[in-house]
């Protein structure tokens, strides 16, 4: 299954245009909220879909970044923007799980399955974000936000282990480097 950034990226022009939001509380719920129902569709290039998110630091990364750029008051530059990215990563992914199945080739079964190793660069992310942030029109912007969180998951990596069957019966497999989120 692919993520669904058709929906993320309709639903970020609505919401934006018709300036749904009666804070910050309520645009960080929405962002979080509908990033969060993204990366639930997504999977690895073998299938591996995720199977756990945790949405609260979500919302918390997003609420903390957004009151942070408004009591600066004046042009932020992408510095919080990174902040939120590095919060995004060590408090959202860091702590996503991926199904074991379908094993990767050559294994048959899991042995745990998927590891993530690397789970982005917040600098690259941070500036996307910045970018999409202050992009001047709601389909910019949304346009870019998928931009720059579709980039980052295909940047997560990680290994895979799994069991082979030889003649002998099963045993583990070598790390089977994986790469991207999508």
């Amino acid at each position: 299954m692919a993520a669904n950034w058709s929906t993320f990226q309709s639903k970020v022009v609505l919401f934006l245009k018709g300036k749904q939001s009666s804070g910050f509380e309520q645009t960080a719920n929405f962002f979080a909220n509908e990033y969060d129902i993204v990366v639930k569709t997504s999977a690895l290039l073998f299938g591996n879909q995720v199977t756990s998110t945790t949405k609260p630091p979500l919302f918390v990364s997003f609420l903390k970044a957004f009151n942070t750029m408004y009591q600066m008051k004046t042009e932020t530059g992408p510095q919080p923007y990174i902040q939120l990215a590095s919060e995004i990563i060590l408090n959202y992914w860091k702590n996503i799980r991926f199904s074991p199945v379908p094993p990767h080739p050559p294994t048959v079964a899991p042995a745990p399955g998927v590891i993530t190793n690397y789970y982005g660069d917040p600098t690259t992310l941070g500036n996307e974000l910045y970018t999409a942030f202050n992009s001047k029109e709601e389909t910019l912007v949304a346009a870019n936000l998928m931009l720059a969180f579709s980039n980052h998951m295909k940047t997560i990596n990680g290994i895979y282990i799994g069991l082979i069957s030889t003649p002998t019966g099963l045993v583990p497999s070598p790390p089977i480097p994986w790469s991207g989120v999508f």
